[in-house]
């Protein structure tokens, strides 16, 4: 401990009596509490250097590699092969087969191993596109075409699921409710599955913003309706959807004509009756894409090798097994059409989807 300098007297050390020496020891102490308890000047250098605050503009979080696999997604010559997916254990074993399926036949490829990847949303998995965490996914047409537009992927394929090319939205209400037209759903509202849902949240979003409303996101099914506008909220389920315009907790709901087919078969006298307001135009089942970082070698490869599945019996049965897929389709100009009216209406939603 370093000791405090003698006061000196005439320019030579006199040793202060202590009756001497009290006022210049209050003196010191006073001024170290108001060093203390004032705040700290610029120029103070604190006892640890603070790391300096950077802002990043325009750039997507860099997420760590997902747990599963880290090391190997890693290396150069992993093929990732990914899927968007909420819930890990439903959609991991699909996504595991087909990975194990392609992780046999790639070493040609230069690809010594295919790993399975799940992201959470559409952000997570452009910033695994953009690292080569992910090679390889299959995804409905919008979050597609999303993806293409924020990571230079590439559309290779159509998928083809639950022996359907296409699907469209249909936008329904309860039989005794007034709205007859989109215009009538100006300040009430509607309820959607996520926000990454194709035909139970995005096209029925840009099919109201085509008919001049403006659709306004909602905290939950309990926020009041916005004047002059839209309001929606998510129920984070398709089940739940007709459920809730059932009950009146909303106005109106989204589905795809598939599952709006299946739950007139299931209750085809259901305890309410609903109808359709709105179809939207049909859209492709899903497209397969590569990553920007797989070369046009090694994408003709992992195509070919798609394409041949559903001829042979272990391919078929991984398909089934990978989500109900049927099989792929090359990309044609009628094909190639679609997905720039896809791009079109993605444009109305690059708010909602960023």
């Amino acid at each position: 401990m370093r000791r405090s300098p003698e006061l000196t007297e005439g320019g030579s050390a006199f040793p202060k009596t202590a009756m001497q020496q009290t006022p210049a020891i209050l003196t010191a102490a006073l001024a170290l509490l108001a060093t203390l308890a004032a705040p700290a000047r610029a120029d103070t250098v604190p006892s640890e250097p603070r790391k300096p605050h950077i802002e990043v503009v325009d750039q997507a979080p860099r997420g760590q590699p997902p747990s599963l696999f880290r090391q190997d997604l890693e290396k150069a010559d992993t093929l990732g092969v990914g899927r968007i997916a909420r819930d890990v254990d439903e959609h991991l074993p699909a996504v595991e087969a087909l990975s194990t399926y392609l992780g046999s036949r790639i070493a040609h490829l230069g690809y010594a191993r295919a790993r399975a990847v799940l992201a959470r949303d559409n952000a997570e998995m452009a910033d695994f596109l953009r690292r080569g965490i992910v090679d390889i996914v299959s995804e409905t047409p919008l979050s597609a075409v999303h993806l293409v537009e924020a990571t230079g992927a590439s559309i290779i394929l159509r998928e083809r699921r639950k022996k359907s090319e296409s699907y469209a939205s249909v936008i329904f209400v309860r039989a005794d409710s007034p709205v007859r037209t989109l215009a009538d759903l100006r300040g009430r509202r509607i309820a959607f599955e996520d926000r990454g849902s194709t035909t139970a949240c995005l096209l029925p979003l840009a099919e109201i913003k085509r008919a001049g409303l403006q659709p306004v996101p909602l905290e939950d099914s309990m926020s009041p309706p916005v004047e002059n506008a839209v309001g929606y909220y998510f129920t984070l389920s398709e089940s739940s959807i007709a459920t809730s315009v059932a009950r009146r907790v909303a106005d109106a709901g989204a589905l795809s004509d598939e599952e709006w087919r299946s739950l007139q078969h299931e209750q085809p006298q259901p305890p309410v009756e609903l109808r359709i307001i709105h179809t939207s135009d049909p859209v492709p089942r899903a497209f397969v894409l590569t990553g920007p970082g797989v070369s046009p070698a090694q994408r003709d490869g992992l195509r070919k090798l798609l394409l041949a599945m559903e001829a042979g019996d272990d391919g078929s049965d991984v398909l089934k097994r990978y989500g109900k897929v049927d099989g792929f389709d090359a990309i044609d100009g009628e094909l190639e059409a679609r997905i720039r009216s896809l791009e079109a209406t993605h444009s109305l939603l690059r708010e909602e989807m960023d």
